[in-house]
C-alpha cells in the first residue's frame, strides 16, 4: 500500500470492522491480531495489496468480499482468511467488471460507506517507503519484497539489496536465468497452474479450513 505499515493495517481492521457489523445479518469472525491465523491473513493481504493501492482499493476489494458473503449460504461463520485469503483474490480476479455495478448498488442500498475518508491519509514519501521495505525484508525476506515489488525485486546495485542477509535467497530466486531468460521464481509460477472454473457459483461454499475457532 502507499501507507506506512501501521496506517495500512489500521485501515484493513477498520473496514473490516465496519463491514463486519453493517453489512450482514450474520456477522462473520472478528479479527483479533493475538491469534497467529488472524494475524497472518491480515499481513498476507497487506503484503498482496498492489504498491499503489490505497483506502479506496481495500474499500473495493472488500465490499466486494462481504457482498459475495451475504449471497452465500454458510452454516458457520468464516474466518478472517475467508475475506482477504487466496481464496478471496481468486475471487477478485474470476469476476468480470459487470459485478462491480451490483456490489455498488447493494452498498448504496444499504447506506455502507467507507469509514476511512482517502484524504484522511496522504502517501508517504519515497524515504518512508524504502525504510518500510528496509524493515519488513529484514523480517520476511524474498516473500515480502515479491508480494510488495512484482517477480523482480532484486537489484544487485542496491545498498537495500546488497546488505539484506537475505540477499544470497534472492540471487538464487530473481538474479538466476535459464535459456529463456527467467528467474527460478518464475519458472516456479509458470509451473503452478491451478485449475479455475470458467464460472463461479454465488451459491458454493468455501473450503472447511477458513471457518475453524483459532
Amino acid at each position: 500500500m502507499i501507507y506506512d505499515y501501521e496506517t495500512s493495517i489500521n485501515i484493513i481492521l477498520r473496514i473490516y470492522e465496519y463491514l463486519q457489523i453493517k453489512a450482514t445479518r450474520e456477522m462473520p469472525r472478528t479479527i483479533k491480531m493475538d491469534k497467529p491465523r488472524h494475524r497472518d491473513a491480515v499481513i498476507s493481504f497487506l503484503q498482496s495489496i498492489p504498491p499503489t493501492g490505497g483506502v479506496d482499493f481495500v474499500w473495493e476489494f472488500l465490499t466486494f468480499q462481504f457482498y459475495v458473503y451475504a449471497h452465500q449460504d454458510h452454516q458457520l461463520r468464516p474466518m478472517p482468511v475467508w475475506f482477504m485469503g487466496k481464496e478471496a483474490w481468486r475471487r477478485w480476479a474470476e469476476y468480470d467488471d459487470g459485478i462491480k455495478f451490483y456490489v455498488h448498488k447493494w452498498v448504496t442500498e444499504r447506506s455502507l460507506k467507507n469509514p476511512v475518508k482517502s484524504d484522511t491519509y496522504k502517501p508517504v514519501s519515497a524515504e518512508i517507503l524504502r525504510k518500510e521495505r528496509y524493515r519488513m525484508s529484514r523480517i520476511t525476506g524474498p516473500n515480502f519484497c515479491q508480494a510488495k515489488y512484482g517477480s523482480n525485486p532484486y537489484n544487485p546495485d542496491d545498498v537495500m539489496c546488497n546488505e539484506c542477509p537475505f540477499k544470497k535467497d534472492c540471487e538464487l530466486l530473481f538474479a538466476t536465468r535459464n535459456k529463456l531468460g527467467e528467474s527460478l521464481f518464475e519458472e516456479v509460477e509458470k509451473s503452478y497452474s491451478p485449475i479455475i472454473d470458467n464460472c463461479v457459483n454465488m451459491r458454493i461454499k468455501t473450503h472447511k479450513e477458513n471457518y475453524g475457532d483459532f
